[in-house]
């Protein structure tokens, strides 16, 4: 999407992640809403007055950054939804609730892994439940919609339905009456940041999304070297004679050099120590229809965590500034989850930011002994197994990983050749499949990995529908996002 930018910007600084906390919302029809979902999970879950036993489902929590509205509308929605199945089914659904899946929601927020290492904690303590309730609640242009699936305990999907609008108004947002330039917003952030963390020597830099989908933009560069050189001024005077070191990849990157920063590697012992002084930098953005949302995230490896939200009216950014992904046809909302654990993450980091003639790097890991399948999809469209693949096979048998042990892609024995990210600039992706067994004799050929050849579209298109397809087995996908850039 392209705007024309000019000048000033409506913001806001606070703690609260939340963008609507402060709003006043009128739901005109979220019980009606409700309904129609509950209709369509008991529909697909095939539930009938005539059966005896019923269907004992429980909540995954929403993630708080992930819902464009506040945490508590979000689970009064939950709420009503679960009513709407009790009531729907004729009380053939029974709802189980459980403190650890709860627990998810209190203690986590805004970021992948510690959320998904929960989650994995929380689904293997989970007993006697036929399914998990996964929601979604999203903004889809001007409208914010929700969507929900059912997975079994081992990965696979019972029940889906589709995107529908809340029917939200947001009668008032509360963002202040101060005008300033982007510059001056985050000079305002930086400002905020050494306020509460005088003590910070070290940052790690992860990027600043567009919206939950992984990807970052010319615009998410854009606020990278702004709050850079803002923060870099702002701890240049608090600590004359030292600077804060911002580290960004594995290696050094040109991103300039201002007064008190300094970027380097962030795979020394130091950027890896566990102090109150070193922290993460993550942040995500939504375009509404008058202004953009940015929210920014730090958390140290104490879990301490400082938050600071702007409301940035489009004539406050430059002209030109791509704000929305051109094309994006990678949907990971409906990954699979089980009882396996799988992170998969890169030397740059989760959905990393990487430019045209660097090396990939991927780091793969698993809670416990599975049997993993790896794809990548080129900005062009075209899509390759990179795990397992011929290489691997000549000194392998089969691609099962052992547990808690961090493998690196490529590597000696696994994928030995560089693996160089060229043109095209766009997204990109990694989706990688753990599974309780060798499923090779059960995939197509051309997803077995005896071959480097391109995978049809259609079959890449249906990747996820053919390992659910799979009998007697626990699944868990997951999906990383790649920005390549110039």
């Amino acid at each position: 999407m392209q705007k024309t930018l000019k000048k000033y910007f409506f913001y806001y600084v606070g703690a609260a992640l939340c963008f609507l906390s402060s709003t006043a919302i009128a739901m005109n029809s979220g019980t009606s809403v409700a309904h129609e979902h509950a209709s369509e999970i008991i529909n697909s879950l095939k539930i009938n007055n005539t059966q005896s036993r019923k269907i004992r489902l429980s909540l995954i929590p929403f993630e708080k950054d992930k819902t464009p509205i506040s945490i508590e509308l979000a689970n009064r929605f939950y709420n009503e939804l679960l009513s709407a199945l009790i009531e729907e089914s004729n009380s053939k659904i029974e709802y189980v609730s459980n403190k650890d899946v709860k627990h998810i929601a209190n203690q986590l927020s805004f970021q992948n892994d510690d959320y998904e290492k929960g989650l994995e904690v929380a689904l293997s303590s989970i007993k006697d439940v036929d399914g998990l309730i996964i929601g979604s609640i999203f903004l889809n242009k001007d409208k914010i919609s929700s969507s929900f699936r059912v997975t079994s305990m081992n990965g696979k999907i019972l029940a889906t339905t589709q995107a529908r609008n809340l029917n939200l108004k947001i009668t008032h947002i509360d963002v202040g009456s101060t005008y300033l330039s982007m510059t001056e917003a985050l000079d305002a952030a930086a400002r905020y940041i050494k306020r509460n963390a005088p003590w910070m020597k070290e940052a790690n830099y992860e990027g600043i999304y567009y919206q939950n989908s992984g990807i970052q933009t010319q615009a998410s560069l854009y606020f990278k070297d702004t709050i850079f050189k803002s923060l870099s001024d702002q701890y240049f005077k608090l600590v004359s004679d030292k600077r804060l070191m911002i580290y960004e990849t594995e290696s050094s990157k040109k991103i300039g050099r201002s007064r008190g920063l300094k970027i380097t590697s962030n795979n020394t012992d130091s950027a890896a120590s566990r102090n109150k002084e070193s922290y993460s930098i993550k942040g995500k953005y939504w375009l509404h229809k008058e202004h953009l949302e940015i929210r920014i995230l730090l958390s140290n490896k104490l879990n301490e965590k400082i938050t600071w939200r702007g409301m940035i009216d489009y004539r406050g950014l430059p002209g030109d500034i791509e704000l929305e992904p051109k094309y994006n046809d990678i949907d990971r909302t409906k990954d699979m989850t089980s009882q396996i654990g799988l992170e998969l993450s890169s030397l740059h980091g989760f959905d990393p930011e990487y430019r045209i003639g660097e090396k990939l790097q991927l780091i793969i890991r698993v809670s416990r002994d599975s049997w993993v399948y790896c794809y990548y999809k080129q900005a062009n469209g075209d899509s390759i197994q990179i795990f397992p693949n011929p290489f691997f096979y000549r000194n392998n048998r089969e691609p099962l990983l052992l547990a808690g042990k961090s493998y690196l892609l490529p590597g000696d024995g696994m994928f030995p050749f560089d693996f160089e990210i060229t043109k095209p600039t766009g997204v990109e992706a990694v989706k990688c499949f753990a599974l309780s067994r060798n499923v090779t004799n059960d995939l197509p050929e051309i997803l077995s990995g005896n071959t480097m050849s391109p995978i049809p579209k259609e079959i890449f298109k249906n990747i996820s529908d053919i390992f659910m397809s799979i009998k007697d087995v626990s699944i868990t996908e997951k999906t990383m996002i790649i920005s390549v850039f110039e």
